[in-house]
Order: structure tokens, then sequence, then C-alpha cells
């Protein structure tokens, strides 16, 4: 799988003029003092839109890996106004809140045109999957795109879409952003799933999969070429590795076939 595929909407321009999510160097104020960084910290940090510090329970390295420092978005290049793409946005999301028992009524008819609070619920839910300590939103339209912008999230979501959230002119970015979230969510369920028999080559070699296409597709939204490609140097070495494993395991089984058939002959 190609971490590329998934956002074939895109062109080559749009792809190779993607801007940097890195901010730029920390500031100090006038009084001297330093502005207070926003960047999470190692480990896997809660990324709630609050200044205050926890522990999150969900412990995926390649999911807190992605996160970091927020930075300018670009315009979306995503067809926002198609019918197509909205509604598949809304399948999506359906789909994983239907499989996570997501505690309210979600229906086309609800995600077509939202209500404020239709919209705050939903955002929560999907949060406190990457932060399980979250447990309020204050003002919506303030910390929901503070937790996108911590999220590295690579578009813009503007205040003003989300006083009208449910309009049609707002909704469509802020769907778009929540099926963002859904599609992330949907790589770690798959490597988790993959991860239950570690004794199965076959579920080693499906989660290695999703955990590397998880964490490529995320630097590929940052614009962060130099890890992507890291990662892709990794993958490769592993293959490499495992074909070595492999012929050398091989031509063990060959020798031990040679032995049985001479055995064989001076049995006779």
């Amino acid at each position: 799988m190609s971490r590329r595929q998934t956002l074939a909407a895109l062109s080559p321009n749009q792809l190779n003029g993607r801007s940097s999510l890195a901010p730029g160097k920390a500031g100090q104020a006038k009084d001297g003092s330093s502005r207070q960084s926003i960047k999470p910290a190692s480990g896997r940090p809660s990324v709630a839109p609050r200044p205050v510090e926890r522990s999150s329970s969900m412990g995926l390295d390649r999911r807190s890996s992605a996160f970091g420092k927020p930075g300018t978005a670009k315009p979306d290049p995503r067809p926002l106004s198609d019918k197509n793409f909205f509604n598949g946005c809304i399948r999506n999301i359906i789909a994983y809140a239907s499989t996570h028992s997501y505690p309210y009524a979600l229906s086309p008819k609800v995600l077509t045109s939202p209500t404020g609070k239709d919209f705050a619920q939903l955002a929560l839910w999907l949060f406190q999957r990457f932060d399980p300590t979250l447990k309020a939103l204050g003002k919506v339209e303030d910390e929901v795109p503070l937790f996108f912008k911590r999220l590295n999230y690579p578009f813009q979501l503007s205040k003003s879409a989300l006083f009208a959230v449910g309009s049609p002119h707002s909704w469509p970015s802020v769907l778009a952003a929540l099926a963002w979230l859904v599609e992330l969510l949907n790589y770690d369920d798959r490597a988790e799933d993959a991860a239950g028999s570690q004794f199965d080559e076959k579920q080693r070699s499906e989660r290695q999969l999703f955990v590397y296409a998880s964490t490529t597709y995320r630097y590929f939204l940052a614009g962060d070429d130099p890890k992507a490609q890291a990662a892709d140097d990794e993958m490769l070495g592993q293959f490499r590795e495992r074909k070595a494993a492999l012929l050398h395991s091989n031509q063990a089984l060959r020798q031990v076939r040679t032995q049985a058939a001479a055995a064989l002959l001076f049995n006779r």
C-alpha cells in the first residue's frame, strides 16, 4: 500500500508545493520572558488543547511520533464541494462510530447539516479516541482548531467556520477534518488488529505494513520528507533482512533434503 494513494485527489504540483508545517524559532516577549511552547512532551502526551499535563493510556508510538509542532496550514486541495466526496466522508465517519460504540444517534441526515450540539458531541468523542483523559471542551471555536493544529492537521480550520458549523458554506471543510481524524484512527485500529498473533508471519507482516503506512502518511501530510524517507529505508532494510533469513532457511532445508536422499540410497 502506498501512503500517497490516500491523497489521490492531489495534483503533482500541489504535492510538490506543500509547505513545511514545522514552526519557526521560539521568540521572547518584550519583558524578556520566553513564550510558552505548545510542543507536546516526549512519549505519548495528552494532545488536549489545555495546558494541563496528563498521561494517556493510548500508548501508541506510531501515533505520538506524528504529533508535533503546529505550522502554517496550506490551502485544502480536496474537492470539498463535490457531493461524492462529501457523502464519502459521512459514510466513513458513521462506519467508524457504529463500530466503536458512539453513544449518540448519528445518521447521514445529522451529518449533512448538524447542530452545534451534534458537532460538539462528535468532535469530543473523536478527540477522546486520541486522548482518553479529555473530559470536556470549552469554547468549540477556540479549542477545536487548536486540537487539530496539535495533530498537525495540514489544512486551515478557521474559527469562523465553527461559529455556524452546520451551514452549507462552513460544514464541508469541517466534515473533511473529522473524516481525516477517522482515517488516522482506522490506521491504528488495523495495526492493533494485525498485532493479535505475534507468532504468525502473516499477522506480523500486516502489522508492520499498517504501522509503516500510518506513520509515513502522517509524515507526508506534515511535509516531513526526511522522516518519511527514513521510514522507507527502515522498511526496506526489514524486507532485506527477512529475505536473507528466508534464503538461509531454504538453503538449510535443501541440505537436509540432500542428506536424507543420500541416507536412503545408502540403506538400500
